[in-house]
């Protein structure tokens, strides 16, 4: 436990030193104090979350670490490569997208330390319900997208997307009865929730990550999608998933309030 607690530190520190090395290289002023702050801010974030007085420790067994290890890890991988972004030439003006990206990703690290707590109670097949099916999600499509470029690239299909993994989410979770009944007296809907929010929570922050950070690699996508800024007759063609990345959040934040756990004790 002790080595656990040891490793997990010097990983983080690793993680945030890296992060204010990239924020520090940021050439303009305002933006590079604002990448600042979002490295020092969710750090801040994740380690009060985990904290005794936060949520607390991870649930017993592996499952519980290794969803939060990779949860954390995700949101922490789509930070540093947003710090990316103001960088570019107009990343003067990022100042704002910096605040909005640090309020997204700091309710993404509180959920997955929620979700994941000993405390909360959450059932491992409503894990595996809820990221299996964001997963799925996710990469359904991402497989829709390569195979038909043209397909707009407004929030829409990605928000669909989103809504059929919580859907998938429900069904499976109705399928293996994943609720455990508690003396709280939590039943079947409240664990359902869960499945179904983190599901779309999960697809949500994975198609951000894709459209930002793979799909661009792909010269046939980028032709459809993604044309240079000066292109201003194709600015509506433009991909940008900060709204199913909003989506996202909230339900990330569902996730967190609708756990088990977070159910009060009846007398």
């Amino acid at each position: 436990m002790g080595r656990r607690v040891v490793v997990n530190g010097v990983v983080g520190l690793a993680v945030v030193a890296f992060g204010v090395v990239r924020a520090w290289g940021i050439p303009f002023p305002a933006a590079r104090a604002a990448a600042l702050a979002m490295v020092v801010v969710l750090a801040v974030t994740a380690w009060l979350a985990v904290a005794e007085r936060g949520f607390g420790p991870a649930g017993p067994g592996w499952f519980a670490r290794l969803v939060r290890v990779a949860g954390f890890a995700v949101v922490a991988g789509s930070v540093l490569l947003f710090l990316e972004t103001p960088r570019a030439p107009r990343g003067a003006d990022a100042t704002t997208q910096v605040v909005v990206w640090t309020l997204i990703h700091g309710s993404y690290l509180a959920a997955v330390a929620a979700l994941t707590a000993r405390r909360s109670g959450v059932p491992r097949r409503v894990l595996v319900a809820g990221l299996g099916a964001g997963l799925a999600g996710a990469v359904g499509w991402f497989v829709v997208v390569l195979v038909w470029p043209g397909l707009p690239t407004t929030s829409g299909p990605a928000l669909i997307a989103a809504v059929l993994a919580a859907l998938a989410a429900v069904a499976w979770s109705a399928s293996r009865e994943v609720v455990v009944e508690r003396p709280e007296g939590v039943g079947a809907g409240r664990a359902v929730l869960t499945a179904a929010l983190s599901a779309g929570a999960t697809a949500a922050l994975l198609i951000d990550l894709l459209t930002d950070d793979l799909l661009p690699g792909f010269a046939r996508w980028v032709a459809h999608n993604a044309p240079p800024l000066a292109a201003t007759d194709h600015v509506q063609r433009l991909a940008d998933p900060v709204v199913v990345l909003l989506v996202g959040a909230l339900l990330a934040v569902g996730s967190a309030v609708s756990r088990p756990g977070a159910a009060p004790s009846r007398a």
